[in-house]
């Protein structure tokens, strides 16, 4: 399981427990950060953003893993590596990670993350000809062929 910034941040932002949600969809998961996350929660600590240096404190009870590069690059690359499941409020992020056929947890409202499971590599159709869609008549067509009859 491995932790976006942005996650990192919820506990201080909207009072969600982490570790409590995280346990409720894996009891057995392991939680780790990507070190560009821990780079990040650094860089915005110094910008001033309120919550980062909490953030950055929190991400320090975890496991920090080598990632390549930054931001949401390194996550991809690193949860595709270990075919880890992300925990994340980036819907971009969410849906690169889904696509690639990994799992997600995300916020959904101010205390629960919730699990949007990867999606199925759709299946190529075989190309196929068809008719256009019926259209149903509108009342009015419908009324002058009646009158036409």
């Amino acid at each position: 399981m491995l932790l976006d910034t942005n996650a990192l941040l919820l506990p201080f932002s909207s009072g969600l427990d982490l570790a409590a949600e995280i346990a409720r969809h894996r009891p057995d998961a392991r939680i780790a950060v990507p070190d560009a996350v821990r780079r990040e929660l650094v860089r915005l600590a110094a910008r001033g953003n309120r919550w980062a240096e909490a953030g950055a404190r929190l991400a320090d009870r975890y496991p920090v893993l080598d990632s390549p590069g930054r931001g949401d690059d390194a996550i991809v690359a690193l949860a595709t590596r270990e075919r880890a499941t992300v925990v994340t409020g980036d819907r971009g992020l969410r849906d690169r990670l889904r696509a690639l056929g990994l799992r997600v947890l995300f916020p959904r409202g101010p205390r629960r993350l919730d699990e949007v499971a990867a999606r199925r590599p759709a299946a190529r159709a075989a190309t196929v000809m068809s008719r256009p869609p019926l259209r149903r008549p509108s009342r009015a067509s419908r009324r002058s062929d009646a009158r036409r009859r």
